[in-house]
């Protein structure tokens, strides 16, 4: 129910005839009114309960969770902006269904990952959604305000975390834009405020094209926080669209994509692992990818990170650390997506660096085919050539042993390096030859002249690419007459041109 006034509205939820009831619930009523514990049912799956144009894909296929009601609350809000209900076979941005309207990038942005109709890459909460909503209202004040951090100019939100929120900033003394990432109350003892500083540590110690570098770490005094200020760092602002985003059946990346992307975020993860840093928590939602004809992807988000005494080691060997800014997180944040964990994590497992090779080899997979590759209730992958026709061998080859489940057997970043090096070389070899030797385009009108020009041209590429011996060495007494004045012969194998 929302009231309008003239200075604010006001929404106010009613009926919980239809709420699921949690033990924690239960057990807090038991306790106070009554002695025995009464019999308990669930609803059973199968059954949906609700209206259905509010209910998520998966409704009354598991159990009610918070992402389901995050869900029904999005496709409101999404109804409130559009005047239409959200089609969850075919998304569309607030934008591309009202071209004209007011509404900010950024809001239409977070109810999109609001009503995703993928579980997994849903807003994990109702809590993070309205820390997205205030987040925006303070990038779009009706009012002017006060510049945040004495010079930065907040201009739209673009990414809402656990902890923090990352606005795109104007830096008025730079004149340049960056990434303003804002934690949320937090004192500096708090597990938070130790995780997001240690991040910024981890990425002032790195310097890699695709890691954002890190510009200011400090604390803006004087909002709405507490005494003690927010926290903030200032980082390159990173362009281009979530992975996410092309990780569906209907749109995916090409091999050749795939195998840029792949080269680029391997060279990130050994980068990190090199400074004593497991990074721990790969998956579509922190990696962003910029198409072209050179794709670019940037690996951040470092809050998760796990770090060894080794980096430590390493950073005093410039300038000594203070041991108090040394302190870990007294209790490590469990990751919200567990489903991309290796099988050593989720049997109870540390994190090591053949960790970051299984997630990457998970990313790799859903960018090139769409799919998961493990399909539910197994544990062993499908090959990816099954989903995507066009993938290399070689590629294929390296995805399944990245996806292994025994760390041992999972290549090193090194070897996945020099593997997709290698892929990439084949793939723009067979293009080329594919172009080169296309009949349309080189077919002239004597059939037996362009025969014998397309077996030359083909020739001359496998000489480049060493996959022929040199006419020289498959001919010798050819060449040897010649060298010796003797009569010219036309060697038909002869690249020529």
């Amino acid at each position: 129910m929302i009231a309008l006034g003239a200075d604010r509205t006001v929404a106010k939820l009613i009926d919980l005839g239809l709420a699921s009831v949690g033990t924690p619930f239960h057990e807090a009523q038991d306790a106070r009114f009554s002695s025995h514990v009464p019999e308990r049912h669930k609803t059973q799956l199968g059954r949906t309960i609700g209206t259905p144009v509010y209910l998520p894909p998966e409704a009354g296929l598991r159990h009610a969770e918070p992402r389901l009601d995050v869900y029904s609350l999005g496709v409101p809000l999404y109804q409130l902006c559009t005047q239409t209900l959200p089609d969850p076979t075919d998304l569309a941005s607030i934008h591309s269904v009202c071209p004209d309207t007011d509404v900010p990038a950024d809001l239409s942005r977070l109810l999109r990952a609001a009503i995703a109709p993928d579980v997994a890459e849903r807003l994990p909460s109702a809590d993070h959604l309205r820390r997205g909503l205030e987040a925006i209202l303070a990038a779009h004040p009706r009012t002017p305000r006060p510049l945040f951090g004495g010079c930065y100019d907040l201009l739209e939100v673009i990414g809402v975390g656990a902890s923090a929120v990352v606005y795109r900033a104007s830096d008025r003394e730079l004149s340049r834009e960056v990434a303003l990432k804002v934690l949320r109350d937090a004192r500096p003892g708090d597990d938070d405020a130790i995780r997001f500083r240690r991040a910024a540590k981890i990425l002032s110690a790195l310097r890699h094209p695709n890691i954002p570098q890190i510009h200011h770490f400090g604390v803006h005094v004087g909002g709405p926080a507490r005494e003690e200020g927010q926290r903030f760092a200032v980082m390159e602002l990173c362009t281009g669209a979530p992975a996410s985003d092309f990780t569906r059946p209907d749109r995916h990346l090409r091999p050749d994509e795939v195998l840029a992307i792949g080269r680029q975020l391997a060279s990130a993860l050994a980068a990190v692992h090199a400074v004593g840093v497991v990074y721990r928590d790969l998956h579509v939602g922190n990696v962003l990818i910029e198409r072209g004809e050179h794709p670019h992807a940037w690996l951040f988000d470092f809050d998760q990170a796990q770090v060894s005494p080794r980096f430590y080691a390493r950073l005093t060997e410039r300038w000594a650390t203070p041991p108090e800014e040394r302190a870990e997180p007294a209790n490590e944040r469990p990751l919200q997506r567990m489903d991309d964990a290796p099988p050593e994590v989720r049997a109870g497992g540390v994190f090591t660096d053949a960790s970051d090779v299984f997630a990457l080899g998970l990313l790799l997979y859903r960018l090139l085919t769409g799919l998961r590759p493990f399909p539910p209730g197994t544990s062993e992958a499908t090959p990816a050539r099954k989903a995507c026709r066009e993938c290399p061998p070689g590629l294929e080859h390296l995805l399944m042993s990245m996806l292994s489940p025994e760390p041992g057997e999972r290549p090193t970043l090194a070897m996945v390096q020099t593997i997709l090096e290698d892929e990439q070389a084949g793939w723009r070899h067979r293009w080329t030859l594919r172009a080169i030797t296309t009949p349309a385009a080189i077919w002239p009108h004597d059939w037996r002249t362009a025969r014998g020009a397309l077996e030359r041209r083909r020739r001359s590429l496998d000489h480049r690419a060493g996959i022929l011996d040199p006419p020289h060495r498959r001919h010798p007494q050819r060449l040897a007459d010649s060298r010796a004045g003797g009569p010219a012969r036309d060697d038909p194998d002869e690249p020529r041109g």
